[in-house]
């Protein structure tokens, strides 16, 4: 009976080259689902670059994946994991993922991780939290644990890497200097605080705005029905 493929099957890393000191590049894999215009994916392009490697669903994979199914948001305790054994995500559509169209648990890793708040700077999904693609994922989980240059190398591939350091290098840095899951959830959870109490200041400075334009139009009206 033929032995399942895994992900040490597709690497070219030698048990030697395992050895090597922590500062080498880490290896990035996305299991490919075939939902994505191969024009317009990341993942591919991050392929035909040398710096991912496509896996099928089917593989075996020891290091952490990137998705919606974690427990724990990556943090720098996933390093030594990220460093031996790769870091992953999950290539498909998000549409398909909110219609819980992709069967994501059965995919054979046990270190699913959850990536913390973040915006999305490519095209398809600017702004929107939670919802990057797989380069900004990549960069995201690369830079967590440590791996700034590498995270900054992969992101400048697309244009949308100065966007993309706009929104997030800050919150990022921030991340980075957490050494766990908790100290990570602990920072996103103030962010998020603060960016809904800067939505309710916006929100009430809007209603006070048109309160005050609604009172001025009443005085001019006013005004005008005295002459």
């Amino acid at each position: 009976m033929p032995r399942k493929a895994s992900v040490e099957d597709l690497s070219s890393d030698s048990p030697e080259d395992a050895r090597e000191c922590t500062s080498r590049r880490v290896s990035l894999f996305a299991y490919d689902y075939h939902q994505c215009d191969s024009k317009r994916c990341s993942a591919k392009r991050l392929e035909k670059l040398h710096l991912c490697r496509s896996i099928p669903k089917t593989a075996f994979f020891k290091g952490i994946l990137l998705s919606s199914e974690g427990v724990y948001v990556i943090s720098r305790l996933d390093r030594n994991t990220v460093q031996q054994h790769g870091l992953a995500t999950v290539d498909c559509s998000w549409n398909e993922i909110l219609a819980d169209q992709v069967p994501i648990t059965k995919l054979k890793c046990r270190n699913h991780r959850l990536l913390p708040f973040l915006l999305a700077s490519n095209q398809v999904n600017y702004g929107k939290p939670f919802k990057l693609n797989c380069a900004e994922a990549f960069a995201a989980g690369l830079w967590i644990c440590g791996y700034r240059d590498q995270a900054l190398d992969t992101i400048q591939r697309f244009p949308y890497a100065k966007a993309f350091l706009d929104l997030n290098e800050e919150l990022l840095d921030r991340y980075a200097s957490c050494e766990t899951s908790e100290a990570v959830l602990a920072v996103q959870e103030e962010v998020m605080n603060q960016l809904e109490n800067e939505q309710r200041e916006r929100e009430l400075r809007k209603q006070n705005t048109n309160y005050q334009e609604s009172v001025s139009y009443t005085s001019d009206t006013c005004d005008d029905s005295d002459k």
